[in-house]
């Protein structure tokens, strides 16, 4: 599945639910191997290219009802017992003024960002990713941080915070 580690793939809200599109991420047929389909524009490192996987707080998908099913479905992960409920896909990066919109009152982002040629160089290692050149990666990389640079300002500050996971790691406090 993907070359992610299943615990890992598990733990992503994404994947657990039907509400959004997933643009082609947790799709094993994206990247090498006999399914490879190089044509594909949608996956791991093309995603954030399409001008339709930029979801915002005016998507027609923002609605009482669609909120509804969100949280039942990100529910079945959660334990509803504690103060802090946690959705951590890496591509809500793209999506935070969506998700805002979904729940206004309840959303809090912690954006925690990699350098790019870390986080392109793992990426390889997915089987997902392995027909994919460092240079796409990274620029896919770059195309997903301008439009998080954008979406941030739409966030009130309150609501945010941007961490660098090379600072953070040097210094936790």
């Amino acid at each position: 599945m993907l070359g992610l580690d299943e615990d890992e793939f598990k733990l992503e809200g994404l994947y657990h639910q039907d509400v959004y599109p997933t643009f082609g991420l947790g799709d094993p047929g994206v990247g090498g191997g006999a399914v490879s389909r190089p044509r594909r524009i949608d996956g791991f490192g093309r995603f954030a290219r399409l001008p339709q996987a930029h979801l915002i707080e005016n998507s027609s998908l923002v609605t009482p009802a669609n909120r509804n099913i969100l949280f039942r479905q990100w529910a079945r992960m959660w334990d509803l017992e504690k103060p802090v409920l946690l959705e951590k896909s890496p591509p809500n990066m793209m999506w935070m003024r969506f998700l805002q919109g979904m729940f206004p009152t309840a959303s809090r982002f912690v954006v925690i960002t990699r350098h790019p040629l870390a986080v392109s160089l793992a990426h390889r290692k997915w089987e997902c990713c392995t027909g994919m050149s460092l240079t796409q990666l990274v620029e896919h990389w770059l195309v997903q941080h301008e439009l998080m640079q954008e979406d941030i300002k739409h966030v009130p500050s309150s609501k945010r915070m941007l961490v660098m996971y090379e600072d953070f790691v040097r210094d936790p406090e």
